[in-house]
């Protein structure tokens, strides 16, 4: 085998490798992440005036789940 081809055959070999990954997969939906959290440790985790979960870690877990 000359060395053209040897190369040739390397990228080819290459070219398949990097496209076994590229096929399309249907997206199916992810069972919900449920968070529990202690809401009597303000600033961290609390209930607002509204009756809704609130602070730091709240806001971070919500930051999260949007990613």
């Amino acid at each position: 085998m000359t060395r053209r081809s040897a190369l040739v055959s390397v990228l080819v070999l290459g070219l398949m490798l990097a496209l076994v990954g590229c096929r399309a997969t249907p997206v199916t939906p992810q069972p919900p992440i449920v968070v529990a959290s202690d809401l009597d440790n303000p600033p961290f985790a609390f209930v607002d005036s509204r009756g809704e979960p609130a602070g730091r870690d709240i806001e971070m877990m919500n930051e999260l789940a949007r990613r």
